[in-house]
């Protein structure tokens, strides 16, 4: 027999042991904190946004049930240690607030799949954030973080890395580690090289270094075999290894804004390539001539 939601919330099941399961709730959406604790065992959504709150009472930490939990565009500058208790929360959006840090107790937060702190004032992340190992989506763009933590490389099944509009100056080693990363998301930042060790990823199909400072690329980048957008426009390159005619998935470059006098010979072996975008670079017309004879399929913008 099926029974309406509201039924569900009171009716109780045994199990074959005697124990009371509990109840399953109706998908709720809770939108104050009083109600949402009124309600405790039922509240898997809690949404304060554009609540303009200063402060995110401890009592937070009774949600145990809490899946989902959303306070864009509020004045938070620090969030409670107790916002650790969530061990269910699975969706956390920070957005648009004043912090400056994370809580230490966010490593805890086992079940977090997807984080969204974007246009804060975060300065760093908390060590504890390699605690994080089911988090798939880390999106802290628009913040003042110069460096990033050693222990980001526990966070195995991320999938999308969102760090752009910081004050990067360096990467990690540890950063190759993320060997589920597809999405990594640099524009806007310090970075004067990238790490050697990002050539593991594997599985990365987006790389957005825009507007930073590279001044070389990693020697041996065409082991990114799944590459198939790389963005370097507004750097200050001056030559292209010759190992990116290994990257036989990458079907768009931006370099615009470098100082490339050529491109590497291998280029002519990307096979799925179809666009090449060199606007804003001293390489002559001639030069650019002889690589469109040879690779009829791409598009040059210069």
């Amino acid at each position: 027999m099926k029974y309406p939601l509201f039924l569900l919330a009171v009716v109780l099941l045994l199990s074959g042991n005697g124990n009371f399961l509990q109840a399953q709730c109706g998908d709720k959406t809770y939108y104050d904190m009083r109600t949402a604790l009124a309600d405790v065992n039922c509240a898997k959504k809690l949404s304060l946004r554009l609540q303009k709150k200063e402060t995110l009472s401890p009592s937070v930490g009774g949600l145990l049930f809490l899946e989902y939990l959303d306070l864009q565009k509020n004045e938070f500058q620090y969030l409670p240690e107790e916002v650790g208790k969530l061990r269910q929360l699975k969706h956390l959006i920070l957005s648009e607030n004043h912090l400056k840090k994370l809580p230490l107790s966010l490593g805890e937060m086992s079940e977090l799949n997807y984080l969204q702190a974007d246009k804060n004032n975060l300065t760093e992340l908390p060590y504890t954030i390699g605690g994080l190992h089911k988090l798939t989506t880390l999106d802290i763009s628009w913040n003042d973080i110069a460096s990033l933590r050693s222990s980001i490389g526990s966070l195995k099944s991320l999938v999308t890395l969102s760090i752009q509009h910081n004050h990067l100056l360096y990467l990690p080693e540890e950063i190759g580690e993320l060997t589920s990363l597809q999405f990594l998301h640099l524009d806007y930042n310090r970075l004067h090289f990238l790490p050697g060790t990002i050539v593991k990823l594997k599985k990365l199909t987006q790389l957005d270094v825009s507007f930073n400072n590279l001044q070389a690329l990693p020697v041996n980048i065409g082991k990114m075999a799944s590459l198939k957008v790389l963005n370097l426009s507004n750097n200050e390159l001056a030559a292209l290894p010759e190992s990116i005619g290994d990257l036989s998935q990458l079907e768009m470059i931006l370099l615009t804004g470098n100082k490339l006098k050529t491109l590497p010979a291998s280029i002519t072996k990307l096979k799925k390539l179809k666009t090449i975008v060199l606007l804003d670079n001293p390489i002559a017309a001639e030069t650019i001539s002889k690589f469109k004879n040879e690779m009829l399929q791409v598009r040059f913008l210069y």
